[in-house]
């Protein structure tokens, strides 16, 4: 068994995950179970169902679509904030758009939906691009729900006809197919 001399550290953090193996007490058949030998990993590692996050701190960088759970709210900031690459960097052709914000989708489930579509996508345009991720990410029927929204809201008696208006306003925003 290899290991470390008592005054070095590890060169990585992170610990492997934990095998955890099979005890054959726990069993009541003779049939192997593969499941046992599955790695565990932390629960803090990998969320489940966490929210995507649009990241957009430079104009001239790429925005970033991270991993999780895409809400239409996080795919229009980061439509937007696509929008605003664009605009920085005004040498960048409009063929290449799509090609230049695709590795900015890091979730596993974009990418290998980005690799396995790779020769549809690169040539649309980015609003036919936008709608493809809307159809593959978004979750079904995410249109009517905020068509239901907008149609039963009202006005309370304790909100100002000007906050009621703003929050219309900021629904009805990131909903592009609204427009």
């Amino acid at each position: 068994m290899l290991s470390l001399p008592q005054n070095s550290t590890p060169l990585n953090p992170h610990p492997l995950p934990e095998i955890l193996p099979h005890s054959p007490a726990s069993s009541s058949d003779s049939s192997s179970d593969f499941s046992s030998y599955l790695p565990h990993f932390p629960s803090h590692i990998m969320p489940m169902n966490a929210a995507a996050e649009y990241i957009h701190d430079e104009p001239k960088q790429i925005p970033l679509l991270t991993s999780g759970e895409i809400s239409p709210l996080v795919m229009h900031q980061w439509e937007m904030a696509c929008e605003d690459y664009f605009s920085a960097r005004k040498k960048l052709e409009v063929t290449d758009r799509i090609s230049a914000v695709l590795p900015g989708l890091k979730d596993l489930h974009a990418h290998n939906w980005v690799v396995t579509h790779h020769k549809e996508i690169t040539p649309l345009s980015f609003e036919d691009f936008m709608a493809m991720l809307h159809c593959e990410f978004l979750p079904e029927g995410w249109e009517d729900e905020l068509h239901a929204k907008i149609c039963s809201s009202h006005l309370k008696m304790s909100d100002s006809f000007i906050s009621w208006i703003n929050k219309q306003t900021q629904t009805h925003q990131y909903y592009p197919s609204w427009h």
